[in-house]
């Protein structure tokens, strides 16, 4: 048997034959995604007219299978429109318990709108996300240059200037005191505390309201006291860290002394370390099915696959959901986009697509490039963005 846990892989298989040949060969992925056939009726490269029951059928072995084979903290992430949302929801609640749904993205596909029936014209599809455990995985991040540059009206970030202290680079955003006045002496008495710096050795204590030794000021401590809160009956804002943070942790804050003489006070903010990432929102709007369609015609096979998903929509999902060297699985291959994504993100792929004949309405063009089936294409799109992988017919 090959061992698929190295390199990248097509599996000319159907995708319960090629599942379970991963599962017994023992490979296991960070992340998921598919874009399975819909229940649409409408003509794509794919087959794709079943009744509901049938698509339920067809997906629920692949999907207890395809859970198998994540990783204790793995995702899936499942494209799907609105035709079957509702039913695949269901089926991914009994496979992987609701207590694992991570989110539902909103994904624009086409902003000018497609009409195909009354109604509205429709605008986007969904990508639906279920953790094998969600009580391992953390937030998703993406990359904030990239994230900005694919969706400026998403992440309207504003530039922040990059400082350095011992341990690296990092900006600052809010400062220490929680806004919300919700959390106050009464309803977060621990956290409401004076914290004291002395800016000439840096060193950081802490002590209740008011009780700090009055000889510390004449020693060049600085004591900052909890934020005034404006609610009647109420003194102080809460920290948004613990007394015991502050004092492990205070390398993180940045102490800003302003005023001189008895005016001097402390405005203290949190350092963000991470600042190169951002969380990853529920709404996907700039890579589209358009430019797709156009990566496609870029690698001479324009024409080929009416839906082909975007190569930054998918990095943009990997990235967040995986580090590099991981692998990502996609059961449902189509036009390759997973593994060119992948491959861009730096992490392995596994492919695995149905040696299926083209719908006869791209068997003709289909056939000037010499590709009989859709894993052809697959493979015919993966060389021609020059991604290294190996194959095999199962």
């Amino acid at each position: 048997m090959d061992d698929f846990r190295e390199g990248n892989w097509l599996l000319r298989a159907d995708a319960a034959v090629g599942l379970r040949a991963l599962h017994q060969a023992g490979q296991r992925v960070q992340m998921i995604y598919i874009d399975p056939p819909y229940n649409t009726g409408n003509t794509f490269a794919y087959h794709d007219r079943r009744a509901k029951d049938e698509w339920l059928a067809m997906m629920h072995p692949l999907l207890a299978t395809a859970r198998e084979i994540l990783t204790p903290d793995g995702l899936i992430f499942i494209s799907i429109d609105f035709n079957q949302l509702c039913e695949l929801k269901l089926e991914m609640d009994r496979t992987f318990g609701t207590e694992n749904l991570i989110g539902n993205f909103v994904w624009v596909s086409n902003l000018k709108g497609r009409q195909l029936g009354a109604g509205p014209a429709g605008t986007h599809e969904y990508i639906l996300t279920y953790a094998r455990d969600a009580t391992q995985v953390g937030k998703l991040r993406g990359r904030t240059e990239l994230l900005q540059k694919l969706m400026p009206a998403v992440y309207h970030l504003p530039q922040r200037q990059v400082k350095h202290d011992a341990r690296g680079e990092y900006v600052t955003k809010n400062e220490l005191y929680n806004t919300n006045s919700k959390f106050n002496e009464v309803t977060a008495p621990s956290m409401v505390f004076d914290i004291l710096y002395h800016p000439q050795t840096g060193a950081v204590r802490t002590s209740e309201v008011g009780a700090a030794d009055p000889e510390l000021a004449a020693a060049g401590w600085i004591c900052a006291h909890p934020h005034p809160n404006a609610k009647p009956g109420l003194r102080y804002h809460a920290w948004r860290w613990s007394r015991a943070k502050v004092e492990r942790d205070y390398a993180d804050l940045e102490f800003q002394v302003r005023g001189r003489g008895a005016h001097r006070h402390l405005k203290i903010y949190t350092k963000i370390r991470n600042f190169h990432e951002t969380a990853l929102k529920d709404l996907v709007i700039g890579p589209s099915t358009i430019s797709g369609q156009r990566e496609l015609q870029r690698l001479g096979l324009g024409g080929l696959f009416e839906t082909p998903k975007p190569t930054k929509l998918l990095q943009v999902l990997i990235e967040a959901a995986t580090s590099p060297g991981d692998t990502v699985l996609d059961f449902f291959a189509g036009s390759g986009t997973t593994g060119q994504a992948a491959h861009t993100a730096g992490r392995r792929f596994v492919l695995i697509q149905l040696e299926e004949p083209f719908s006869s309405a791209k068997s003709a063009p289909a056939s000037e490039h010499g590709l009989d089936t859709i894993a052809d294409l697959t493979a015919a799109r993966l060389q021609a963005a020059h991604v290294p992988f190996r194959e095999t017919t199962l």
